[in-house]
């Protein structure tokens, strides 16, 4: 009997070595599969990423109804797997994102996020995203490591696979394989999809994680986060993901009074670090008429606000001074300047169409039209450029205001600001005075090529303007938007026109041009849109215009 106790323990001896050696090389296994996985991911995406700290979150109490839309959305168990936050540059996307990444990571709801940024190598493209979403969903659910190990010890070079392959491998099938149940949605947070360097890419991961959705055997809501660019756009209106997404435009939030909050707590944490130099001043500081000049000034964007208080706040410098420079609307050299973190935003924005020379041509005409056309307007004003300013203005669309069937707008005044400074806007600084001369030559063409007798085919000279029915709509039916446009706006930019150095010769043949042949029928055309009083003005100005050159020259 001893003996066969002996037996036994020897057995269960050999049997645990056995067992411990099989786990030993199990583990082996999975850490030396695992490791190809993280040698691919970007540890700094994460929402609490060291790199990113201190991340840009909502103050305690601000952007209180988006947030509550985006968590309603979390919550509610029928609605669709995807919201799409989108919102124009600075409005403060990503400090939402990392807010909502924050309070789900909180209450153990949050699967994984990925904060791209097109200034950081590891984050600008889609080479990292699944390998670090499937790093973050391990942690999450420890149940799938196994099977994702398994993935990789049978072909280490998944990571390197096309987006399709990735998802599949390392996410879509692991998942199926956990039995973890959450009575709860779980949140996967996806923010600045516009920084992402591949448009194509960037659709594509957009019907890959609609798909994600679709087979994971728990309740999962994706939050994604872009500026509303032309390729994204495009995307989230096929009908497949149109179907499966909750969109939320940040614009139709009001933010001022967030951004007075804002103002309000940091020039507080300001004077706070400045007691010495700032005891005498009363509180509250700035005072209520000043803090509403900035709100006002900022427009909705956070980013105004932020670089503001940066700017004011600066370390070794009186704030009350800065804040002097901040009320006067000056600028200071770009190396300190008050708007430093805008314009490097601002650049990114309006570097993502390849040719910097047809941006800066479009931008300079949007900048210094009257009134703002449409992208149709704008092409058939620009037509003898050759360019399409339909391809610019949608892909410009975090800085401007791009509306079917309306009036392209610049969409916030700092950008305005940005355009007409050479310090700040470098290559893409918009001169004034060269494009008043090139719009005016623009109108000369448009008037000269487009304009004849009866324009709009009435066919009876006899008729006054009011006998003719619907007279509004025959102009809007055969008067082009541009020449609509010239006719009303040419002598306002020849006005704008330096008379030193204004001149050339390309500007005063158009204008002949128009004088000799076009005159009458831009007067009747003026008749027609109602506004002929303003002919002898427009004539006037011209006329001064050319006087003062012509006295300059001699």
């Amino acid at each position: 009997m001893f003996n066969n106790a002996s037996n036994v323990d020897a057995s269960y001896s050999t049997f645990s070595e056995v067992h411990r050696d099989q786990h030993n090389s199990v583990n082996t296994i999975v850490h030396g599969s695992l490791e190809a996985l993280y040698k691919a991911t970007a540890p700094s995406a994460a929402f609490d990423s060291a790199e990113r700290h201190p991340a840009p979150a909502c103050l305690p109490g601000t952007r209180a109804d988006i947030l509550r839309c985006i968590c309603d959305w979390v919550e509610t168990s029928d609605s669709q797997p995807i919201c799409w936050l989108s919102g124009m540059a600075g409005s403060g996307k990503s400090a939402i994102a990392q807010s909502i990444a924050e309070k789900f990571a909180a209450q153990k709801r949050l699967a994984a996020s990925f904060f791209f940024s097109r200034r950081e190598l590891e984050r600008c493209s889609t080479q990292h995203f699944f390998p670090t979403l499937a790093s973050q969903f391990m942690t999450f659910l420890p149940s799938i490591r196994e099977k994702i190990a398994e993935t990789l010890n049978d072909d280490f070079t998944t990571p390197t696979k096309v987006l399709r392959e990735q998802m599949q491998k390392l996410l879509a099938e692991p998942l199926k394989t956990t039995n973890v149940k959450f009575t709860s949605p779980v949140l996967m947070v996806v923010d600045s999809l516009d920084e992402c360097d591949n448009e194509k890419l960037v659709a594509e991961l957009i019907s890959l994680l609609t798909q994600l959705t679709h087979g994971c055997p728990f309740t999962l809501r994706i939050l994604l986060t872009s500026r509303a660019e032309s390729h994204i756009r495009a995307k989230f209106r096929e009908r497949d993901i149109l179907a499966l997404t909750y969109s939320l435009e940040l614009q139709a939030f009001d933010a001022e009074e967030d951004i007075r909050s804002f103002l309000r707590h940091a020039f507080e944490v300001v004077v706070d670090e400045n007691r010495a130099i700032m005891a005498d001043e009363p509180r509250p500081w700035p005072t209520e008429v000043q803090l509403e000049y900035i709100v006002k000034k900022a427009s909705g964007l956070f980013i105004f606000a932020i670089t503001v208080v940066k700017y004011v706040g600066a370390r070794h410098h009186d704030p009350r001074k800065r804040l002097e420079v901040i009320l006067a609307g000056q600028v200071v050299n770009p190396a300190g300047s008050v708007f430093s973190d805008l314009d490097t935003l601002y650049q990114d924005a309006i570097r993502i169409f390849p040719d910097f020379d047809t941006t800066r041509l479009i931008l300079g005409v949007i900048q210094n039209l009257s009134i703002p056309l449409t992208v149709r307007g704008l092409n058939n004003l620009l037509k003898n450029l050759d360019v399409n300013a339909e391809l610019v203005v949608n892909d410009l669309s975090s800085v401007l205001l791009v509306l079917e069937f309306q009036p392209v707008r610049i969409y916030h005044t700092s950008f305005r600001d940005f355009l007409a400074s050479p310090q700040r806007a470098k290559q893409f600084f918009v001169d004034g005075a060269v494009y008043h001369r090139l719009i005016a030559q623009l109108c000369f063409e448009v008037m000269s090529k487009h304009l004849k007798r009866d324009m709009c085919n009435i066919e009876d000279p006899s008729l006054l303007n009011r006998e003719i029915m619907d007279l509004p709509d025959l102009c809007s039916r055969y008067i082009d938007e541009s020449v609509r446009y010239a006719c009303c706006y040419w002598a306002y930019h020849l006005a704008q026109v330096p008379h030193i150095g204004g001149l050339n010769d390309k500007l005063i043949s158009v204008l002949q041009t128009f004088l000799q042949g076009s005159l009458l029928y831009w007067v009747e055309t003026l008749s027609l849109l109602g506004v002929l009083d303003s002919a002898v003005m427009m004539l006037r100005d011209a006329s001064s215009w050319l006087k003062v050159c012509r006295a300059v020259l001699n």
